[in-house]
């Protein structure tokens, strides 16, 4: 009865109420909920990236102590912590203070934080075969994957920039709209289809294109 309930108010409410939910499985969830007029939009949050990895290190760090912490390289961290969640990186850091505090030391290094690191057994593999059919089942159901809100400051700082070389007549307008629409059919395509390419092919892809890139600009510096 109250399943129904929810529905019929997802459905039907008129206020302005902004939904959002979060489910650690989707196949499990009844198939009323998913349409459009209820959740309207689904999206598919992995586990963080080394640029996530790297703030949720520093979020964690930060709150617990600045001054124990201050030499701590969460660039290296981040790199040995691929497929752990946010709440394995929060263990890892919590452990390390209360192992610091047992040992009476004034400070953590980074060797500290390593060796918990190791000695953790991450959710991608204590969970490995659960999260890989996970993500089988979610390929299969067309979801969109959240984009970082890195994207919009990487908008923001283009436009910045254009306009600032517009005001010093330094734009060159022919070429700059056809960069602009090429990037912009390349972002559209990169949300669109990223999520459903291997990681290491968009790697191998990326550098494929810098080398291109790196070519060209030495050929014209040299011929």
């Amino acid at each position: 009865r109250l399943f129904g309930q929810f529905l019929t108010w997802l459905q039907e409410k008129s206020n302005s109420v902004f939904v959002v939910a979060t489910a650690n499985d989707l196949s499990g969830m009844p198939p009323e909920f998913l349409r459009k007029g209820r959740f309207d939009e689904i999206f598919f949050v992995d586990l963080p990236n080394f640029t996530e990895r790297k703030e949720i290190l520093k979020l964690h760090l930060e709150r617990r102590s600045k001054t124990k912490t201050a030499d701590i390289d969460v660039f290296e961290l981040a790199k040995q912590t691929e497929g752990f969640s946010g709440a394995d990186l929060e263990s890892v850091i919590k452990e390390s203070f209360e192992e610091s505090f047992i040992q009476n030391r004034e400070h953590i290094s980074t060797e500290n934080i390593a060796k918990k690191i190791k000695e953790t057994k991450s959710i991608s593999v204590t969970l490995k075969e659960k999260i890989d059919n996970l993500k089988e089942k979610i390929s299969k159901m067309d979801i969109k994957k959240a984009i970082s809100i890195g994207l919009f400051f990487v908008i923001f700082s283009s436009f910045s920039g254009l306009i600032s070389l517009a005001n010093a007549g330094l734009v060159d307008y022919k070429s700059g709209f056809t960069i602009g629409i090429g990037s912009i059919i390349g972002v559209y395509f990169g949300v669109k289809f990223g999520h459903k390419v291997d990681k290491n092919i968009q790697k191998r892809l990326a550098l494929g294109l810098y080398i291109i890139m790196f070519i060209l600009m030495v050929k014209n510096i040299l011929f």
